[in-house]
């Protein structure tokens, strides 16, 4: 996907908060009142991520969805 420099810097801003805000859970969780140590939620880019990140598997299952999606009419 092209975006504008303006949502690119809009992105990465989300994704900076979003970085801040899992080093503060993981700390939060670090101090043993949770029964879980660490933030269980898998950081994705897009939905092909986000399968693979649920499945656990890495060998390219994302990229294969994205070859698929891009077959499929809009």
């Amino acid at each position: 996907m092209h975006a504008s420099p303006e949502m690119e810097a809009y992105f990465a801003g989300l994704e900076a908060k979003l970085k801040e805000a899992i080093g503060v859970a993981n700390e939060a969780r670090a101090k043993g009142i949770d029964p879980r140590t660490v933030v269980e939620i898998p950081v994705a880019n897009d939905l092909a991520d986000r399968v693979e990140a649920l499945l656990g598997y890495t060998g390219g299952v994302a990229a294969r969805l994205r070859e698929l999606a891009e077959t499929m009419p809009p």
